[in-house]
């Protein structure tokens, strides 16, 4: 596979469950879950889908834990998770952004998540199923996501939420969607409005577009190309075709182009950002390019050592810590890309705790 120091540096519980091998998984895609290069948006996607359906039967059920979806403006749904503890108090709200790199994932993907989160902050938990790439090209994620950040700010008091605690969670490319709502928060004059931000294995950069000064630190890149579940030939699809054409110069001034299968010169900046559309640009992406980090909240990540996108965060962070922004970080060495979708795995636990603990963190509780 091409792993540097092959399967010695993975945890040994990972090589010695099925979380690999699980026969349903082996049948679909053939052994080891590596999500492949040289397939369509659509191939990926029923790849993806599926892992984390498989994946997300394992689990077992949540108690005192109650949903119900919503439909935004008629364009995209949202599933609330309230806990019990609701019922007596007022709990943070947390908008939670899937990860598929932007072209896959919906509500069941990470729903187990969602679920125990919810319950274990507690905080009511609202998931939103954004409109993917390429069917919905860019900025159609982050406008969603900007969208249902702002409705569930306004409806927090009927989701019995604190409206002064709401903040943003993301995974993988989710965790670049959380970045972005942020960043598009900020730059729309209303950063009090989010108080903290929770990303894991969180995409916030492009080899293509590393920031100066930071090159040495991006190795993952290379390291970690075929690994476990996202590989970086599976990026180089969702980061889409045209985007490798893109000048350099547009990359580094931030004014970021992710083309998805679209002309990028068609593309808009999200109304909802606040930002002017007679500009003509894309809308700011990968969190490692913004011009507002020293406008952040208080920041949670979660990295993987053995994951191709384990450099975006660690950037990122040096980036936030430079602009003097409260920022923490948990690490799983020996595990690869979103190992904690397989609740058979010990540190599938430790990571819902650090990660209950990163919402609490960002809330000062």
């Amino acid at each position: 596979m091409g792993d540097i120091g092959g399967d010695a540096a993975y945890a040994t519980e990972w090589l010695e469950t099925d979380a690999r091998r699980v026969p349903q998984l082996e049948k679909h895609s053939g052994g080891r879950q590596t999500m492949k290069g040289g397939i369509s948006a659509q191939e990926a996607r029923g790849q993806y889908n599926f892992l984390l359906a498989t994946a997300a039967q394992r689990w077992p059920p949540v108690e005192g834990v109650e949903t119900r979806d919503e439909t935004i403006d008629g364009k995209f749904s949202v599933r609330i998770y309230t806990p019990a503890a609701a019922s007596s108090q007022k709990l943070p709200v947390a908008l939670w952004y899937h990860g598929g790199g932007w072209i896959s994932g919906d509500l069941a993907s990470e729903d187990p998540l969602c679920r125990r989160v919810a319950a274990s902050a507690p905080c009511i938990v609202v998931s939103v199923d954004y409109r993917l790439c390429p069917e919905h090209p860019m900025p159609t994620p982050i406008d969603d996501a900007v969208t249902a950040f702002n409705w569930a700010y306004g409806q927090a008091e009927k989701l019995n939420g604190d409206q002064s605690k709401v903040i943003c969670i993301g995974g993988s490319a989710g965790g670049g969607i959380a970045f972005a709502t942020v960043n598009a928060l900020i730059k729309a004059g209303q950063k009090d409005k989010v108080q903290g931000v929770v990303a894991f294995n969180p995409i916030a950069a492009h080899p293509q577009g590393v920031p100066a000064g930071f090159e040495s630190m991006y190795t993952a890149w290379e390291e970690n190309a075929e690994v476990p579940f996202i590989t970086k030939y599976s990026l180089e699809l969702a980061f889409g075709k045209q985007f490798l054409h893109l000048l350099l110069n547009d990359i580094l001034s931030g004014r970021l182009c992710i083309a998805f299968h679209a002309n990028p010169l068609t593309m808009k900046p999200p109304e909802s950002a606040g930002i002017s559309a007679s500009t003509g640009a894309a809308p700011d992406l990968l969190g490692t390019q913004f011009s507002t980090h020293a406008s952040f909240p208080p920041t949670h990540l979660i990295t993987c050592g053995r994951d191709v996108t384990r450099d975006d965060a660690l950037i990122f962070e040096a980036q936030l810590q430079k602009a003097g922004v409260r920022v923490t970080r948990d690490h799983f060495e020996e595990y690869p890309h979103y190992f904690f979708v397989f609740p058979m795995l010990k540190a599938a636990s430790e990571f819902i705790g650090k990660l209950t603990g990163g919402v609490n963190g960002v809330l000062g509780a």
